[in-house]
């Protein structure tokens, strides 16, 4: 047996559109076996015991991984972190997008230290900043140039 853990923003488990819940898959050896999916959702613990439900959560498990972070600019990243390379917010030159729309619906990214990309929203400037190694990110824009050319 073995599993795999995610997290999903589908509403395969009876959430609303855009619920984010963990998941995890339960794969057995024995051949013909049913993958089973167990989904946590906000309330409570839902079991999915179909093909269709198990390959749709593994697809979303491989694309997270595929997504993810690799572990070597894990560790560079927590240490930059723990370093201080990364500055303090008041560092980071941050600019719009220019596919901005005008509409208050953009994130503004900061490209100007050499250890970390930020990124946050352009809303709320004092809000959170989401902090990536370079590579990541290059990875991010080349997947979402693939995604929308």
């Amino acid at each position: 047996m073995t599993a795999v853990d995610g997290e999903s923003g589908d509403a395969s488990a009876g959430e609303g559109a855009g619920m984010t819940c963990a998941f995890t898959v339960v794969s057995f050896a024995e051949p013909g076996a049913l993958d089973v999916v167990q989904v946590d959702t906000s309330s409570t613990k839902v079991w999915l015991e179909s093909e269709t439900g198990a390959a749709h959560h593994n697809a979303t498990f491989d694309r997270i991984t595929r997504l993810g972070l690799a572990h070597s600019n894990s560790v560079r990243l927590i240490d930059s972190i723990g370093q201080g390379d990364v500055g303090p917010v008041s560092d980071y030159e941050f600019r719009k997008s220019t596919h901005s729309s005008g509409k208050g619906e953009c994130v503004e990214v900061a490209r100007n230290l050499p250890s970390v990309i930020a990124v946050r929203d352009s809303k709320t400037p004092h809000g959170p900043i989401l902090q990536v190694v370079p590579d990541t990110w290059t990875t991010l824009i080349r997947s979402l140039h693939h995604a929308h050319p």
